[in-house]
């Protein structure tokens, strides 16, 4: 040992001092060793002893904890709104993929109207339907021994005949094997798209070409007209009372049991108020079924604004259905070697109005 350093340790007075002295000769001491092992080991002819290194573990170098001075920090921050951090972070949020809906977010349709009339299964294209058109001659009454009257039935024949409503959409075979969902939303969607032309082939069909003759087309059908409607606080509420009663007094004696009109039209309707702003359709905050006089109203967009179109469902006749709603898959043309599967959806049906006069059509109503 040096002397020199020997001499210093026997001088010391308090362990502090020898304490220090101490770490001064170990630190002077680890830099000559350094120094010799840099130079080659063997300077001072006797081996060089690297100094021992402590040895951590991770839970010692890198604890998976925050302490708690940490977490005092992390409070403090926190509640006085202050940035605080206590160790970095690392991240592949960006490098995420998006995660992908397993449904398609469809288009929107309107109710069916076929819902709300009675329907006819045929087994034909069309259906013949023998109709009593006028009677000739009429009972009286008669006296003993007197001739009676003859009465004379005149019928004719009406035929309807089914129209066909159809679609077709090709899917990629790619498609349906890496997103299957998508097949069942374009069957359905294509459902919804046919479903759109029925209500308005039942509506207002032309009756011209492949078209359905629907109800505003129909000869014979009871019409009213709510722009003659000009009396003292004539409104259109007075119009659509006015063709109740008209479909009643018509010779199919029809009572009014179903009325189809825009949502435009009944807007108009539900506004009107008397001379005091109170509304003549009930209030507001008033939960109730949608119905005028009684009768429902069912809204959709497939008619017309300002036109109604006002029925007796028991009496009027039914939509004959000769196919119901069918799906056909296949292949056309070069579908097969571009890895096109081709769905075909299709449905047979007719409006068979038997009785016309049990059809009232409202036209001219206001919309605003």
């Amino acid at each position: 040992m040096n002397t020199d350093l020997v001499a210093r340790l026997r001088a010391a007075k308090t362990t502090e001092e020898i304490a220090a002295i101490a770490a001064k000769a170990v630190s002077q001491t680890s830099n000559t060793v350094n120094a010799l092992r840099d130079s080659g080991g063997d300077f001072l002819g006797t081996p060089v002893t690297a100094p021992a290194f402590e040895v951590k573990t991770g839970a010692q170098s890198n604890p998976l904890r925050i302490d708690a001075k940490a977490i005092k920090g992390l409070y403090n921050a926190a509640v006085s709104k202050q940035g605080f951090a206590v160790k970095a972070y690392s991240s592949v949020e960006s490098l995420l993929p998006a995660q992908l809906d397993p449904a398609v977010l469809g288009q929107v349709h309107e109710n069916r109207v076929l819902d709300y009339l009675p329907t006819r299964p045929i087994s034909a294209p069309s259906l013949e339907v023998i109709v009593h058109s006028s009677t000739t001659g009429a009972p009286t009454s008669v006296a003993e021994g007197a001739a009676k009257p003859e009465i004379v039935l005149n019928t004719t024949s009406e035929t309807f005949t089914a129209v066909k409503l159809a679609a077709h959409v090709g899917i990629s075979y790619e498609t349906l094997q890496d997103f299957g969902a998508f097949q069942g939303y374009t069957q359905h969607e294509m459902m919804r798209q046919i479903q759109d032309v029925e209500n308005a082939q039942i509506l207002s069909g032309a009756g011209t070409g492949t078209d359905m003759t629907g109800f505003t087309a129909t000869s014979g059908v009871l019409t009213h007209d709510a722009s003659l409607d000009t009396g003292t606080n004539e409104t259109a509420l007075d119009s659509i009372e006015k063709a109740i009663t008209a479909l009643r007094s018509g010779t199919s004696l029809a009572e009014a049991n179903f009325i189809v009109m825009s949502p435009a039209t009944y807007s108009s309707m539900r506004r009107l108020k008397n001379t005091y702003g109170e509304f003549l359709i009930g209030e507001p905050a008033a939960v109730g079924a949608r119905q005028l006089f009684g009768v429902p109203v069912a809204l959709t967009t497939a008619i017309a604004d300002g036109t109604a179109v006002m029925l007796d469902t028991t009496k009027f006749g039914f939509v004959a259905v000769r196919e119901g709603l069918t799906v056909h898959v296949g292949q056309s043309g070069t579908d097969f070697i571009d890895n096109i599967s081709r769905f075909v959806m299709e449905e047979r049906l007719v409006l068979c109005v038997e009785r016309p006069s049990a059809v009232m059509v409202v036209s001219n109503l206001a919309t605003a």
